[in-house]
C-alpha cells in the first residue's frame, strides 16, 4: 500500500513511504478539519499530510517533528486545501477535550501554505490570537518558497453563505 519515496528537498527528512494511491493520483485536495496540535501548534493542511505516510512516529521521534512536516510536503503538494473551521478545536489538540469555537467557516485555497496561514490568523488559538510565522512550520515552509505565509498581501475573497 505504500512505496518509499524520495524527498530531495527533505533537510532532515530524505524519504518516506507514500500511500500508493496518493503517488499515483493526478490531483491531491487535503480537507483538514481546524485543530490545535500540542506538539506542532496547530493541525491543519500540511500536517494533515502526514496521514499519507506510513510511519508517522518518527517525525515526533527520529527527526525535528516541524522541519520534518516541510520536508514531507516538498512531495506532497495539495493542489487544493479546504479547511473546516466550521468548529475550531482551539486549545487541547488534538484530541481533546479543548475550547471549542463555532465559526461557521471554511478556508480553501490552491496555496497550502497560505491557507493554513489564514487559518491561524483567523482564530485564537490557546487563548491568544496568533500570526502565520509563530506556527514553526508555517515559517520554514514560507522560507523555503512552498507558499505564502505574507497573508496581509493575499487577495482574499470572503463569501457568505
Amino acid at each position: 500500500l505504500f512505496k518509499t519515496t524520495e524527498l530531495p528537498a527533505g533537510e532532515d527528512m530524505k524519504e518516506t513511504d507514500i500511500a500508493r494511491e496518493v503517488l499515483r493520483s493526478d490531483v491531491l485536495i487535503a480537507a483538514p478539519a481546524a485543530k490545535s496540535h500540542s506538539s506542532a501548534g496547530v493541525s491543519l493542511g500540511m500536517k494533515g499530510m502526514m496521514g499519507l505516510i506510513y510511519d508517522r512516529h518518527v517525525m515526533h521521534g527520529r527527526y525535528d517533528l516541524d522541519t520534518s512536516i516541510v520536508d514531507m510536503c516538498t512531495k506532497l503538494k495539495a493542489d487544493l486545501t479546504v479547511v473546516d473551521a466550521s468548529r475550531v478545536l482551539m486549545s487541547g489538540g488534538p484530541g481533546g477535550p479543548g475550547d471549542v469555537l463555532k465559526a461557521k467557516t471554511v478556508v480553501a485555497s490552491a496555496d497550502m501554505v497560505a491557507a493554513d496561514a489564514t487559518t491561524v490568523a483567523l482564530f485564537p488559538w490557546y487563548g491568544k490570537k496568533m500570526r502565520p510565522e509563530q506556527i514553526e512550520y508555517l515559517a520554514m515552509a514560507g522560507k523555503r518558497g512552498l507558499g505564502r505565509i505574507d497573508i496581509e498581501n493575499l487577495k482574499v475573497q470572503k463569501v457568505k453563505l
